[in-house]
């Protein structure tokens, strides 16, 4: 095998690791969103039922915070990650997202505000030593096979081509 051969496999063998990663992290958010939707409606029905005030969702966050140290939510891809993972500039990707905000919807992205964005932005310029000009994004699952139906790299069309065949075979 030449140079150019094993170059062309190991691409496309990294292509489908990096494929499945996000198919894995797509269906684990699937199963959290449900878990967070079907929880904050038992929280809402309650508090409607009983009277409960909104200190009850402080209570249970430190509840569950230490039966499960480890778990933090739901997991997202960040928008600097997505960019270099779609071959794109950040700015291009906010670009499209701006653009197709509609398809965009709460379960798909996160904007992170304050804090959550002030923490972010620390982590990744001690890491990466650049400066973070754009809001920060993170993308869930369905929200990365969103963001690749809307951006223009090979990258991004090759995910998208790639969904709709495993769409197709699962039925």
């Amino acid at each position: 095998m030449n140079s150019d051969e094993y170059s062309t496999l190991l691409d496309s063998i990294k292509a489908h690791v990096r494929a499945a990663r996000l198919r894995a992290a797509a269906a684990v958010n699937s199963e959290l969103v449900l878990l967070y939707w079907q929880i904050g409606c038992e929280i809402l029905k309650r508090q409607a039922e009983q009277g409960w005030g909104a200190k009850i969702v402080d209570r249970l966050s430190l509840d569950m915070k230490r039966e499960f140290p480890d778990v933090r939510g739901i997991r997202v891809l960040l928008d600097c990650h997505a960019a270099e993972y779609f071959e794109v500039e950040p700015k291009t990707l906010h670009a499209a997202v701006k653009r197709h905000q509609r398809r965009f919807p709460a379960d798909f992205m996160l904007v992170f505000v304050g804090d959550e964005a002030a923490h972010l932005d620390r982590r990744l310029l001690a890491s990466s030593r650049k400066s973070r000009k754009l809001p920060s994004l993170g993308f869930t699952g369905v929200g990365i096979d969103m963001l690749a139906s809307v951006l223009k790299s090979k990258r991004a069309v090759a995910h998208s081509v790639e969904n709709i065949r495993e769409g197709v075979a699962a039925f």
